[in-house]
């Protein structure tokens, strides 16, 4: 609503993606860009619906760019509206004219009879039906564009088709409704009595000129009382209770689901490279599969595509076609050739006005559709090889068919989906990263794709992927294992009131992870140079919607997890993500430290769910972390051990990051023990969150005193540990020996002659004094997540002071 814009700014198309479908707060929720490709499948959908008679080719392209210009107007407009201070229509003659001088490129490109026959439908799309084929005539006639009588009989029925599909999308669209179930509350916050705003959300365009009487400063007020209103949490609960009364869109329009199944099954397999090769398999099923049957099969348009990803695809579809049974056979058909796609369930329910009740009942629908069995199944599909009762020993589900590579790997069978999953793990994920930063002028990609062809790096590529230097002699150091999972992810999507805001989340949770992980790695460039760089990138092997998982150094694997998780909560908006972190050796079963992760992780999202009371909690709260540690096997099993720490009060995980009173961020479990924890490693003194973020933000560049800190603090932790736990009876007593323990070993070590023993001894007593303030109230001396972090920062090549962490 601002007055001081620059008129060339607004012709920008640009602006179409970040400019609302209307600007009166609180009428739309919806982008401009995604309204008019919504009205374009739906306009599209109401003809193959409506059309009694034989339509030509043309039709169908003339209405879908005209519904998706339909509103090309509304920039030019609103900015005449807000600097004359009254209101212009987006289809005014004067409007439009300026709009089609600067699309002359168009005219160019589609010829003179098809431009013209968009103009006039973009003209005359809010007329009613019985006005419209006199105000398409005499639009014709300003604009000298010759027409026959069949032509514009042809064009009268596609703009009553833009016109009812603009209808539809934007009531789906638009929460005017539930606005006028708070405006009491919104009254309480801005001050505007409620029969005075009532004005504002009224259905006419009366509305508009109350919009205009009022200033800019109060037009601000109200809008921010909106929206603090709407996600507030008792409004979500009074709104989430409500059921509007639901209306059908016409008969029309459906919403269709296809939802992956398994995907955690089909994904998890013995081996790295095929574990690598089904996670691409899903993205190529949810990005290009499925859609392109959607577009070939059911003669769909990409706008009817509202979302794609994480193995989810959302679509508008005709009512009544028989999608599901369609899509079903076909996609069937590509499973028994291919024998390697996913199995998928498909559900679709009405399109109505309230988005609310039609994304509930589609999950509804979609859920029981999952507890029926699959029509196909490729554990079913009947084999005829003479080796049907051999099971594969990369997924232990299905039968043996041949061997694979033979020359390299003589001893592993695998079945037809492994063996394609396999090849997917080099050909598309390794090679293909490893060619883009060779085609970017990484001349270390260059050396690793000769070993790729050599078979060296898909040998020893967990090798590889720890950091270490002697890999190619199948020696490597610890590996650290992520996962990350957004937090009540189902709640902030069940808390869309429109289709678009639900379409623009499920986008904005995609983007703000793979953000994060752009931003975190050019970060972990500077510091760690381009050989860790390029193994960090290379070991992230799924980022999608809010899921992540990745294999890394360990030295990079919390810095990594630190950025992001800040990173993601300032993009999206207040959520926040969950991150565990595992580190074991490289031969272990990677599957053992992953289903160990997994566990982790589960701790951590079910601490948010237990404790977090109101959703203005949730909004503080900036990151979860869990993080173990190995030098053996790494097993689910490890979640009881560090239960029984917690009982013992010697961790404080999960760690939870929270916004603080001030600007900065804090820890709220236990003891700032994180920071505090650091104090024992850094010159630097770390005295909130906000100093270490911003030292990450700054390069990662933390400096570290000496290497043997570490070994000092591990000594410490393990004789303490050892002492106190031999002389214990309980919780109490065994927290009591380990503070006065303490404190006599950092006296003995501030005695010693060795310098470094003498400083670290210093540095132990203040971090001792730092939470003893607090163990009376907390009962906590985290010394486990002290060990952790020891070890962790152990695999970092701190040698010598000034060395980056």
């Amino acid at each position: 609503h601002t007055k001081v814009c620059r008129s060339e700014d607004v012709y920008r198309l640009g602006l179409l993606r970040c400019i609302p479908a209307d600007t009166r707060p609180g009428l739309s929720t919806s982008a401009l860009l995604i309204h008019v490709l919504l009205t374009s499948a739906i306009a599209r959908i109401i003809k193959e619906q409506s059309d009694k008679v034989i339509s030509h080719d043309w039709e169908v392209e003339v209405l879908r760019l005209a519904s998706i210009l339909h509103d090309i107007g509304k920039p030019i407009a609103w900015y005449k509206t807000f600097t004359k201070d009254r209101y212009v229509s987006h289809v005014d003659e004067e409007v439009l004219d300026d709009v089609w001088g600067r699309l002359k490129s168009f005219e160019k490109l589609l010829g003179d009879d098809v431009w013209g026959y968009v103009k006039v439908i973009v003209r005359c799309h809010h007329m009613p039906s019985k006005d419209l084929e006199k105000c398409l005539e005499n639009e014709f006639s300003r604009l000298k564009i010759p027409t026959s009588p069949n032509a514009l009989k042809i064009l009268t029925r596609l703009c009553d088709y833009a016109s009812q599909a603009d209808i539809i999308s934007s009531n789906t669209d638009r929460i005017t409704s539930l606005i006028r179930r708070v405006l009491k509350d919104i009254e309480s916050k801005c001050g505007i009595k409620e029969e005075e705003l009532e004005k504002g959300y009224g259905e006419s365009y009366g509305a508009w000129h109350w919009w205009l009487s009022k200033s800019d400063e109060e037009v601000k007020k109200i809008a921010k009382a909106v929206v603090e209103t709407l996600i507030s949490e008792d409004a979500q609960m009074m709104l989430g209770e409500l059921r509007e009364e639901v209306t059908p869109t016409k008969n029309y329009v459906n919403i269709g689901i296809i939802d992956i199944r398994g995907i955690q099954r089909y994904i998890d397999r013995e081996v790295l490279r095929a574990l690598i090769g089904g996670s691409i398999a899903i993205d190529i099923t949810t990005l290009t599969i499925i859609p392109a049957i959607l577009i070939k099969i059911l003669n769909l348009n990409l706008e009817h595509i509202l979302y794609a990803g994480g193995g989810v695809v959302e679509v508008l579809l005709p009512r009544d076609k028989g999608f599901g049974k369609v899509f079903t056979e076909y996609y069937s058909g590509l499973m028994k050739r291919s024998r390697w796609l996913p199995e998928v369930s498909c559900a679709e329910v009405p399109l109505t006005n309230d988005w609310r009740s039609t994304s509930r009942d589609l999950i509804s629908k979609l859920a029981t559709v999952k507890l029926l069995p699959t029509k196909v199944s490729k554990d079913n599909i009947e084999l005829t090889d003479l080796r049907v009762g051999m099971v594969c020993e990369v997924c232990g589900r299905e039968s043996i068919r041949k061997f694979k590579d033979e020359e390299i790997y003589t001893d592993i069978l695998m079945c037809d989906t492994c063996s394609t999953l396999w090849n997917f793990g080099e050909s598309f994920y390794v090679r293909s990263k490893l060619e883009l930063l060779k085609s970017t002028g990484y001349d270390i990609a260059t050396k690793l794709m000769e070993e790729v062809k050599s078979g060296k790096l898909m040998r020893y590529l967990m090798e590889w992927l720890s950091g270490s230097k002697y890999w190619l002699r199948g020696e490597g150091t610890n590996i650290a294992v992520m996962k990350a999972d957004m937090n009540l992810g189902g709640l902030f999507m069940a808390n869309s009131l429109s289709i678009s805001e639900a379409f623009t989340k499920s986008v904005l949770m995609d983007y703000a992870l793979k953000k994060s992980l752009y931003m975190a790695l050019k970060a972990l460039k500077s510091v760690f140079g381009n050989d860790m760089f390029v193994r960090t990138y290379v070991g992230i092997m799924y980022a999608g919607g809010d899921d992540l998982l990745a294999i890394v150094p360990t030295s990079t694997s919390l810095p990594l997890t630190l950025y992001t998780i800040v990173t993601f909560w300032t993009i999206i908006g207040a959520r926040q993500l969950s991150i565990a972190v595992g580190v074991a050796k490289p031969k272990q079963n990677v599957w053992n430290i992953i289903d160990t992760v997994t566990e982790f992780l589960k701790m951590s999202k079910d601490y948010i769910r237990s404790k977090v009371g109101k959703l203005s909690d949730l909004t503080r709260i900036v990151g979860v972390l869990s993080i173990i540690y190995s030098d053996k096997q790494l097993l689910p099993a490890y979640v009881s051990i560090l239960k029984k720490y917690e009982s013992q009060g010697l961790t404080t995980q999960p760690l939870v990051l929270k916004v603080s009173d001030g600007n900065g961020f804090q820890f709220i479990r236990g003891l700032n023990m994180f920071t505090q924890l650091l104090t024992l490693f850094t010159d630097d003194r770390i005295d909130n969150v906000r100093d270490l973020i911003e030292a990450i933000y700054q390069g990662l560049n933390i400096p570290c005193l000496d290497k043997s800190y570490v070994g000092e603090v591990i000594d410490y932790i393990r004789e303490v540990y050892s002492v106190a736990r031999s002389r214990s009876k309980n919780k109490d007593e065994l927290l009591l020996t380990i503070a006065v323990y303490s404190v006599n070993y950092a006296v003995k070590l501030r005695k010693s002659e060795n310098e470094v023993t003498k400083r670290f001894g210093e540095r132990l007593s203040e971090f001792l004094q730092s939470i003893f303030s607090e163990l009376e109230r907390e009962r906590k001396l985290p010394i486990y997540d002290l060990y952790l972090l020891a070890k962790f920062l152990e695999e970092a090549e701190c040698v010598s002071r000034g060395s980056k962490l």
